[in-house]
């Protein structure tokens, strides 16, 4: 990938979690055997709450999301020994230790966070049984101050500039994909909590008409403040050169598969990319389930296809104050002919009378001594959230085995779908034959077509849900019957054309 989809560390975190301390497992005695302690929270979360290690055999389940602004856990566990019904019962403050530890820490962090605890859950206590019975734990990342209210005035300075003053004091990290922002002004936290300031500060943040923003705080401490647009117009990789790849790589496991010396398969590396084909079941590329999810009308009904803001500008000359602006989402600059935005049917224009209009307030822009605001403070707010909506029309929600680290919010990943139904197949067939007609001559992620689907009856890809997409939001789930397993909330802005539609 370029260097556009990579969001970099401009801040390291000063805060560290609670360090866990094991005994060696006899690896001082420095033999070539793969050091135990590196498969503890491999295979399944090692928990510390109060000192105490919940063990791999007392875990029900463990629930890691990462959806919103802040890192949330929640934890179930069987209190085999009674230690959380008595002296190591969680108080005011107490807090909870997880580990995800990653089979290749040269090249992959692991998850390693604290979670305040925010409410427990216990069975109520049997004096005939054994124990202290199932005990779960909801928690939020433990960062001290985030949520403290405090008042202070920061000069006049960018939002970038802001956020690395305000990381810098709470001694987390900053990573992002932003060089610069066009938005210097003086910000006050008037009482309110931290995380409620990092949200003003990124609302009024602005970029340019061509960027819009999100942030959110990680699984590894780092407040990410990330331009959404620069990640969908970012190059990527034709799909000739992924399908390569895939199709190397699935050979290779189909021998393994059929191998009976072969070993196991938790050393290997697996390709940056998502997929179904069945020769990569198994390993954390693989797609077990999926989900397309539409909420596209409800947001065009909510925010319109289109929104004119009004607002008075108090600087403006006296016939220039009360202005108005068209916002219109954005569109990815290379866009295949076979996509397009999702602006309602294909027959008729109701994307163009579907404005929606929304007065902004006065502005008090300039820095002639009167202002207070930049220039698009008003703007952006409307702006993002605009675009922000846009994104939630469609998603893709999937489902893989195993814990995979190479895989990071709000990082572009192609997701290879394929047909194994004779029904799908055929229907696949006639939309290939439908875009053709049109005279359409592109393949999802640009790639040519493929002798596989001229002749190989038995799969073909999926050319709707086959592309590019962005990974928005990421679950970790951990379940005693099924062990580790990552869901995934996949976004992609313009989607594949009805192949009817296209031959009419």
């Amino acid at each position: 990938m370029e260097l556009e989809n990579h969001i970099l560390a401009v801040v390291e975190p000063a805060i560290l979690p609670s360090e866990i301390k094991m005994d060696a497992l006899a690896e001082e005695s420095g033999d070539n055997t793969d050091k135990q302690s590196k498969e503890v929270g491999a295979f399944e979360p090692f928990i510390l709450c109060n000192g105490v290690q919940v063990t791999s055999n007392e875990i029900e389940n463990v629930a890691l999301e990462l959806n919103g602004k802040i890192p949330k856990c929640t934890i179930s566990f069987n209190d085999a020994h009674g230690a959380f019904k008595v002296d190591s019962m969680p108080r005011d403050g107490d807090f909870f230790t997880i580990l995800l530890n990653s089979k290749h820490q040269e090249t992959f962090k692991s998850v390693h966070m604290d979670f305040d605890i925010t409410t427990i859950e216990s069975e109520s206590d049997n004096p005939n049984a054994p124990g202290g019975g199932l005990i779960t734990l909801n928690g939020i990342a433990k960062i001290p101050r985030l949520f403290a209210e405090d008042c202070q005035v920061l000069d006049s300075d960018t939002s970038l500039n802001h956020l690395e003053t305000i990381v810098r004091d709470l001694e987390i990290g900053l990573a992002t994909n932003v060089d610069s922002t066009d938005d210097a002004q003086p910000r006050i936290q008037a009482y309110d909590s931290y995380l409620t300031f990092i949200k003003s500060i990124v609302q009024d943040s602005y970029i340019s008409d061509d960027s819009f923003v999100k942030f959110y705080i990680d699984q590894y401490y780092y407040l990410n403040f990330i331009d959404i647009n620069k990640i969908f117009n970012s190059p990527s990789p034709k799909l000739d050169e992924v399908m390569t790849v895939l199709t190397g790589f699935a050979e290779s496991e189909a021998k393994k598969k059929g191998d009976e010396d072969s070993t196991d398969s938790d050393n290997v590396e697996v390709p940056l990319l998502l997929t179904n084909h069945k020769d990569l079941s198994g390993l954390t590329c693989f797609i077990n389930n999926y989900e397309l999810v539409n909420n596209s009308s409800t947001v065009s009904l909510k925010a319109g296809y289109s929104r004119t803001a009004q607002i008075y500008d108090n600087n403006s000359d006296p016939g220039d104050r009360f202005q108005e602006f068209t916002i219109e989402p954005l569109v990815t600059e290379e866009l295949s002919e076979l996509d397009e935005p999702l602006r309602g049917n294909r027959k008729d224009e109701r994307y163009k009378d579907q404005v929606k209009f929304k007065y902004m307030g006065r502005q008090n822009a300039g820095e002639d001594g009167l202002g207070n605001t930049h220039s698009n403070a008003i703007y952006t707010k409307l702006h993002d959230a605009q675009n922000n909506m846009e994104i939630e029309k469609m998603k893709l929600k999937v489902e893989v085995v195993g814990f995979n680290p190479s895989i990071y919010k709000f990082c572009k990943i192609p997701i290879v779908m394929y047909h194994y139904d004779g029904v799908k197949i055929e229907a696949e067939q006639k939309a290939d034959q439908k875009r053709e007609e049109a005279g359409l001559t592109e393949r999802p992620l640009g790639a040519g077509k493929p002798e596989a689907d001229q002749n190989d009856l038995t799969q073909m890809m999926d050319k709707f849900l086959s592309g590019y997409y962005i990974v928005e939001n990421i679950d970790y789930l951990y379940d005693k019957e099924e062990a580790i397993t990552t869901k995934l909330t996949l976004i992609r802005r313009e989607w594949p054309s009805r192949s009817a539609n296209l031959a009419e």
